[in-house]
């Protein structure tokens, strides 16, 4: 009877460490997903207010334009619409998709940056040298 309650202890103490493991990995991925969910709500209610401002400059200029004959008031539509072209990729379009895609290049060329991924000196985390070793980061970090 012993060795069979120790073999159905040991047994369930080995999977504990695993459902453990599980658990803690779905909960990461779905902190990450809400988090990724949070950054392109937020530009999506950024949108709305940098959309708003440049249709109301783009009104006003508009006004000045049909008054003085003046394009000068137009010019500020021109880095508006950069900004609110930017917002609009990252609320509906792929933005977030491409940034992934180049976070991951970064990811697999971590020698090739060479420490630049490295967290900063002073953090609570990991040490620069725990860092090089732990990803065999080779050299300093520059620029």
């Amino acid at each position: 009877i012993y060795s069979f309650v120790k073999m159905g202890l040991t047994a369930s103490l080995q999977a504990v460490p695993e459902k453990m493991v599980e658990r803690t990995r779905t909960m990461q991925l779905s902190v990450r997903e809400i988090q990724m969910a949070t950054a392109i709500a937020q530009s999506r209610d950024m949108l709305l207010y940098t959309g708003g401002f440049a249709a109301t400059v783009a009104v006003m200029a508009t006004g000045a334009f049909i008054r003085s004959k003046s394009k000068a008031g137009f010019i500020p539509l021109l880095p508006l619409s950069f900004v609110t072209a930017y917002q609009y990729d990252f609320a509906y379009g792929n933005k977030m998709e491409r940034v992934r895609a180049e976070a991951d290049i970064l990811a697999n060329e971590r020698s090739l940056v060479r420490g630049r991924l490295a967290p900063p000196e002073g953090n609570l985390l990991v040490s620069t040298q725990d860092y090089s070793e732990l990803f065999n980061v080779r050299g300093e970090a520059s620029d």
